[in-house]
């Protein structure tokens, strides 16, 4: 079974990031403002808990360059509106609104999970008041 993460009609970075029953995440892209192709494979666990990680800390409104790590994958937020995805090595680059629909498109395939983070986030509000 191959599960797509990002789907678009409109593709300008050519952009395929796609799981296989392996556990591996796929990811393939034309380097911003060029037209290399990069490409990476990442664990489908370390990937998922990124997208997770990134989430949480946009959910409490941190406004700072953030930077997430899950085992040695990792994702950098850089200054000119971009993202950086590396793994042992390999990186590739995306539009921070990129990261952003792929982020919100796990979300809607896994409700459940940021639920409960948003009830369990308001519950350990109320008892700090």
């Amino acid at each position: 079974m191959i599960m797509s993460y990002i789907r678009s009609t409109s593709n300008p970075e050519e952009l395929y990031i796609y799981g296989c029953e392996d556990g591996i995440i796929h990811v393939s892209c034309k380097e911003l403002g060029g037209s290399e192709h990069s490409s990476m494979t990442l664990p489908k666990d370390d990937f998922e808990q990124l997208i997770k990680d990134y989430h949480s800390e946009k959910y409490v409104d941190l406004e700072d360059i953030g930077s997430y790590a899950s085992g040695s994958s990792k994702l950098k937020e850089l200054n000119d509106g971009s993202i950086r995805l590396s793994h042992d090595g390999q990186r590739v680059r995306m539009h921070l609104v990129t990261w952003e629909y792929i982020v919100y498109n796990f979300m809607c395939q896994h409700p459940e999970e940021f639920l409960n983070e948003v009830v369990e986030r308001t519950l350990l509000r109320d008892e700090g008041e």
